[in-house]
């Protein structure tokens, strides 16, 4: 038998379920799990790894047209992986005669973070450059926008580290999660694993395996399987402790308002919210209205401990 593979510690699927949140935090999970993104955060395939490893061993960059795509070859067959096999296997569906939304860009993100505060100092004295085009940083957000941006990040970033960043992309993403329009999920992840190709570190596994199930039958008794990693409710836990910079006004978008309707698990009270439309009125170069200085996230600068993926599910021990 081949030595058991550990996977880098990237991709987890969100919690499950509300009840399994913190104080606090179950509307928000309760939202992430409803929204158009639901399937891509809590999906939970056996990872074969045998067949992931053969996947990246194989992997070839193709385009045709203006359509990147990746081939690659299982147990002698051929198959390609488009935008559009990811979005599918995500769960992202359109109704006929919509398209997917572009992706925001910098200014629109900047009026996010002023409409629900970002308590970081500015970039320059005596400039209104506050806002970083790169990585932001969650210590800087209230913990319910904190908590959010975790879950973003820990599902769908590349990153194995240094989960208090926010790259770009996620800001991106998260953008149309909170306001409710569909983006090209599959072609964003499409750029990353194509720029992963023929590199040490296998990045998406639990994306990917949702991938090949669509093309391929699963084999419960593949020798090597793996349960993909589930996030706990210990970050929920710490930015409760800490009450992270309680004195930015909570706000959440209306179209998260009116998603969570369900009076089992509530928004956190005394919001305030906003539409994409107020979003939009606002000046993109004002000053940073939240200029205080924040809490430190402390203890949450380290890897926090996740549940742990069953050794070899199916079978004994």
């Amino acid at each position: 038998m081949a030595p058991k593979q550990t996977l880098s510690q990237t991709n987890f699927a969100g919690i499950l379920s509300p009840n399994d949140a913190g104080k606090g935090f179950k509307g928000l999970v309760f939202f992430l799990n409803k929204s158009y993104l639901g399937s891509a955060i809590t999906s939970t395939p056996i990872l074969d790894l045998d067949i992931i490893e053969a996947f990246w061993q194989t992997a070839v960059a193709q385009t045709e047209g203006e359509n990147p795509s990746i081939r690659f070859t299982i147990n002698g067959q051929h198959y390609i992986v488009t935008a559009e096999v990811i979005n599918t296997a995500l769960g992202i569906t359109l109704q006929e005669g919509r398209n997917l939304a572009n992706l925001a860009n910098d200014d629109t993100l900047k009026k996010l973070f002023v409409k629900i505060g970002y308590a970081d100092p500015i970039l320059e004295e005596g400039t209104t450059k506050w806002y970083p085009s790169g990585e932001m940083d969650r210590k800087h957000l209230r913990k319910e926008w904190s908590m959010i941006f975790d879950v973003m990040v820990n599902v769908f970033s590349t990153k194995s580290t240094g989960w208090n960043g926010i790259p770009s992309y996620i800001k991106k993403l998260t953008h149309s999660l909170v306001h409710g329009y569909k983006v090209n999920v599959g072609s964003l992840l499409m750029a990353h694993l194509r720029a992963a190709i023929g590199k040490k570190v296998s990045i998406y596994p639990r994306f990917l395996m949702l991938c090949i199930n669509s093309f391929c039958d699963f084999n419960n008794d593949a020798p090597r399987l793996e349960a993909c990693s589930v996030l706990k409710k210990n970050t929920h836990t710490l930015l409760s402790s800490q009450n992270l910079n309680a004195h930015i006004p909570l706000c959440f978008t209306q179209h998260m308002v009116d998603q969570v309707s369900n009076l089992d698990f509530p928004l956190p009270s005394g919001y305030g919210s906003f539409t994409l439309a107020n979003e939009t009125e606002l000046d993109p170069n004002s000053v940073n209205p939240i200029q205080h200085h924040t809490l430190s996230l402390g203890s949450l600068d380290f890897p926090k401990p996740k549940e742990k993926p069953c050794k070899n599910p199916g079978n004994d021990p």
